[in-house]
């Protein structure tokens, strides 16, 4: 059934007080006070952002080493709590990453937590709500750093692909959430020591790919069309680096309408080269590395980084989490993917961390981009966006409506808007540009847009940017 609700103005949800003892960052003010106390601390090593109650809000799904792994549940506010119902707390494994996907087919997202030392996977299906049961189901027993929730077999039901200390698993889903073991059918036989699997549709050839990152040598493995994955990284990646990538992350950086890569390293054994690199994409699936160029010249030792445009000038940005004593840095897209150290004006007085982890999402509903960082050395660190500093080069926040807001076929922009040239961008909860948007009526006061066919149903993020003024509105898709 299709529905509406009322529009809200931007901003107004963060309207919050700022309680006694938050440090205040330029872009950002700390609310880690809103983060329970005894369950977002010390070992978590993935964190991913997910509707997991159906609610229209983003919950956190932490994946905890030797430590109950936790939902946290939003309130609307970026306020959480503890969920997890029929997640049994007495389980405690060396979890590693989690898979999030609709499995069971039934509309609500289900969860898999991967471990590595004690083999040990745990796989939920979500009964809607945010409530869980145990499937009496088989994953294989492995050695499991990486998974990834995705349709690898062309039928539009997620399957599960796991990246294991030796060879990885392609298990296709049934269509009841339960999973058929088709790795040789459909990757290559290789030996990894596989820590993060991506897919991107990299060669633009209409199917996706996908690439392993390894602590030795990485993979691309490219569709041949009838979602069998060849290994073709020795024509298409840059050879010759000794690195150990931690987490890979798909995005356009230069804008230029085709997924670039970004690599997340650490010096974990001796003589590996800890420094982050950048892969440009030709817009044919082969890369280059622009990575002396584009990236500032520090060497960090990186376990997870996110993409979010901190200035609103329609680049994305980066954001890295560091570990061995290195803290968090922030870089600034300067246009074309390049990128320049920017730390002290997106975070400003806020206290050096050490992360595990980080994921850029909107959590308060107010269209604007936060911060939730898995802490190594305390509590969890959850940043939200002040909205009062928009950019570094003054731009004006727009005020303006959007409606109907679930949208359908088509919505409305309304509001005050200056006499310049506009640009409309939609973003998912990731921060990843999807696609420019055209209105296909303007005035003065309005500019009305048809919603893709292709769009799927979600929560998105419409940047509208002129010269002079900026904005972002929150946009749930529901058809």
């Amino acid at each position: 059934m299709r529905s509406a609700a009322t529009h809200k103005l931007l901003g107004v949800i963060l309207l919050l007080c700022i309680l006694p003892g938050m440090a205040i960052g330029q872009y950002y003010i700390n609310f880690s006070s809103n983060l329970p106390d005894d369950d977002a601390s010390f070992q978590t090593k993935d964190v991913l952002a997910v509707d997991i109650d159906n609610d229209g809000d983003l919950d956190i799904i932490l994946a905890n080493e030797f430590q109950n792994n936790v939902v946290l549940l939003n309130n609307g506010q970026g306020l959480f709590t503890r969920g997890n119902v029929g997640i049994p707390t007495e389980e405690e494994h060396d979890s590693e990453a989690i898979a999030i996907a609709d499995f069971s087919m039934n509309g609500s997202q289900d969860l898999i937590f991967v471990s590595e030392d004690d083999f040990e996977h745990e796989y939920y299906w979500n009964n809607g709500g945010g409530s869980f049961t145990e499937p009496p189901l088989f994953l294989p027993y492995t050695t499991c750093r990486a998974a990834l929730g995705k349709d690898f077999n062309g039928d539009n039901i997620p399957d599960l692909m796991l990246g294991n200390n030796g060879q990885n698993m392609m298990l296709i889903n049934n269509g009841a959430g339960e999973f058929i073991n088709e790795t040789f059918d459909r990757i290559p036989f290789l030996d990894d020591l596989t820590q993060d699997l991506a897919m991107s549709d990299v060669d633009g050839d209409g199917d996706m790919d996908i690439f392993v990152a390894n602590e030795d040598v990485n993979r691309l493995l490219i569709n041949n069309g009838s979602n069998v994955y060849l290994d073709e990284s020795s024509s298409r990646l840059p050879q010759g680096l000794n690195i150990d990538s931690r987490t890979v992350l798909f995005e356009d950086v230069d804008l230029d309408g085709d997924d670039d890569i970004y690599l997340c390293n650490v010096e974990f054994s001796a003589g590996k080269d800890a420094k982050n690199r950048l892969f440009l994409n030709d817009g044919q699936g082969y890369f280059n590395d622009v990575t002396e160029a584009y990236l500032p010249s520090y060497t960090d030792q990186t376990l997870d980084a996110a993409f979010t445009d901190f200035n609103f000038d329609g680049y994305p940005d980066i954001i890295v989490a560091n570990v061995l004593g290195i803290p968090m840095f922030a870089y600034i897209n300067n246009g074309n993917g390049k990128y320049t150290e920017s730390t002290n004006l997106i975070l400003g007085s806020m206290d050096p961390v050490e992360a595990f982890g980080i994921v850029a999402a909107d959590f308060n509903g107010d269209g604007y981009e936060d911060l939730y960082v898995c802490n190594r050395e305390g509590k969890d660190v959850l940043l939200i966006r002040d909205p009062s500093v928009l950019s570094n080069n003054n731009l004006k926040k727009l005020e303006a409506n959007l409606y109907p807001n679930p949208v359908t076929d088509n919505f409305i922009l309304e509001g005050e808007f200056s006499n310049q040239e506009w640009t409309f961008q939609l973003f998912d909860t990731n921060g990843k540009m999807i696609r420019t948007l055209e209105p296909n009526e303007v005035s003065n006061h309005r500019f009305e847009f048809n919603t893709p066919d292709d769009l799927a149903n979600g929560v998105y993020f419409l940047n509208a940017k002129s010269t002079e003024e900026v904005g972002a509105f929150r946009l749930v898709v529901y058809k």
